[in-house]
């Protein structure tokens, strides 16, 4: 509720969430970030970690808070899931691994 509180005394409650993804093979350092924009909104029920922002984010382009989506829904547009996928694209190019 901290978040929320903070929003609305600056008077946005406009975010972006990201995860920055890491592969170091020994020598070169390989890095993507996925992320996604929103906005802060009063605590949603549904599923998420508790504590976490899960209830209180609403992608754009949506209504719902990741919480009420839905794991199979939210991870498939999540930050993570596009940070990690950026990192899969990279060691695939980079021949790291393999396309399956």
């Amino acid at each position: 509720d901290l978040a929320v509180k903070i929003a609305d005394e600056l008077g946005n409650n406009r975010v972006t969430v990201s995860c920055g993804v890491a592969y170091f093979d020994g020598n070169e350092v390989l890095y993507t970030e996925g992320s996604v924009q929103g906005k802060i909104v009063a605590k949603r029920e549904g599923e998420g970690f508790p504590g976490g922002f899960d209830f209180y984010f609403v992608p754009d382009g949506s209504n719902l808070a990741f919480s009420e989506m839905g794991l199979e829904a939210k991870n498939a547009i999540s930050h993570r899931f596009r940070g990690w996928s950026e990192m899969k694209h990279l060691l695939i190019e980079k021949g790291i691994i393999d396309a399956d």
